[in-house]
């Protein structure tokens, strides 16, 4: 039968959304939980050296404290350089 491929395709695709979906959020929550420690020690969010610590980035860890932003996690004054 030409579907049973198929159906272990899906379940495996959908496995791979979930997994690097949880990897997203602890990403993001990792660089998050970063940032608002260095407001409360610098008064400033130093993106270099957040993406250093993280090893990827500075664009990506812009993208994850932009989000971060929107969900109101860390304030939009926030001196981001």
């Amino acid at each position: 039968d030409d579907h049973k491929g198929f159906s272990v395709v899906v379940p495996l695709g959908g496995a791979a959304l979930i997994y690097f979906g949880a990897q997203h959020l602890k990403r993001v929550k990792e660089i998050t939980a970063f940032a608002l420690q260095m407001i409360r020690e610098d008064g400033k969010i130093d993106a270099g050296q957040l993406a250093h610590r993280m090893g990827m980035s500075e664009v990506d860890v812009r993208v994850c404290l932009a989000e971060s932003q929107r969900k109101g996690v860390i304030p939009f004054k926030a001196d981001i350089v």
